[in-house]
């Protein structure tokens, strides 16, 4: 099967979930990017650039780009303080969300965006890409 899928959220960590999937040939070949939002028109044109997406659109406004890719899966690499609107417009949109970590600001938040992806049906998963890492366990054993 394969995935429309768009980025919002264009600084530094973006560059390592685009890498991810380009380096990833399961992924790759599963995933098409088509399109690239941020605040900021500059910093999602850059990276366009910088991965070769030059047929993915770019846009300031999430709702408006997805209403114009249609995209299946939105990928969620925004600052924390932005997660829970990014994510509603995303399930909003009929998107399964895959968010960087933290999952929300708060408590109230994790659970208004859970009742969400139950109600639109979709999945809405966060990275735990460091959970295992072994002095992460270290210390999760010393507290």
């Amino acid at each position: 099967m394969q995935f429309r899928a768009v980025l919002a959220g264009c600084g530094a960590m973006s560059r390592g979930w685009l890498k991810a999937i380009a380096e990833t040939p399961s992924v790759r070949d599963r995933i098409t990017i088509v399109g690239l939002n941020d605040l900021e028109r500059a910093a999602a044109e850059r990276l366009a650039t910088e991965f070769g997406l030059n047929g993915a659109a770019i846009g300031t406004e999430l709702a408006a780009l997805l209403d114009e890719t249609r995209p299946d899966l939105l990928f969620d690499v925004v600052v924390p303080v932005a997660r829970h609107d990014v994510v509603a417009v995303g399930l909003g949109h009929g998107c399964h969300v895959l968010s960087e970590k933290p999952m929300a600001a708060s408590l109230a938040e994790a659970g208004d965006l859970v009742a969400r992806a139950a109600q639109a049906g979709k999945i809405h998963a966060v990275v735990q890409n460091r959970r295992y890492i072994p002095g992460v366990r270290r210390i999760r054993r010393l507290i």
